[in-house]
């Protein structure tokens, strides 16, 4: 393949990238009563984007980990982690998690996507974290549609890093 289809392939694959990154970025989540940013599920705390869920470098003091396959959303948590200077880590799995979870803290932040593709859910993720002693987990998904109450979460979050 010449240099010119490479470079154009690449150039059409980081656009495609960058369009789904934005639409993700700006789809704020609405309530039923057209309120953006939050939503209401009966038994969940929920938060709205903007200065009242975001938190300072200073607010934040436990680990953060986020689970989410999209390497665009990983990569956008941990640049604002790092501008925030807060103590964070991707995880592209549930797997990979439970493979270093005993190295974290109880008092670690768990921010987790519903739909991880292959193998283990989010929600599957959260009732195991519970299982091991964790308690500070989050949903971070666009799905606010279904039911997550029984879950034992503290909430459902948009994929906006909350720092």
């Amino acid at each position: 393949m010449n240099p010119v289809a490479i470079a154009l392939i690449f150039t059409l694959i980081c656009f495609g990238c960058w369009l789904v990154f934005r639409k993700v970025k700006t789809q704020p989540l609405t309530s039923a009563s057209g309120d953006p940013g939050t939503y209401e599920m009966t038994g969940l705390q929920s938060f709205p984007e903007g200065p009242a869920h975001q938190r300072q470098a200073g607010e934040i003091s436990e680990p953060v980990v986020l689970v989410d396959d999209d390497f665009l959303i990983r990569m956008g948590w941990e640049t604002k982690a790092e501008q925030a200077e807060i103590e964070f880590e991707a995880f592209e799995s549930a797997e990979i998690l439970l493979d270093r979870v005993e190295e974290l803290p109880k008092s670690t932040s768990f921010y987790l996507d519903v739909d991880l593709g292959d193998g283990m859910s989010g929600t599957e993720l959260s009732g195991k974290l519970k299982a091991l002693g964790f308690h500070r987990i989050w949903l971070a998904t666009g799905y606010v549609d279904q039911d997550f109450n029984s879950l034992g979460i503290l909430g459902v979050v948009s994929k906006t890093p909350p720092f």
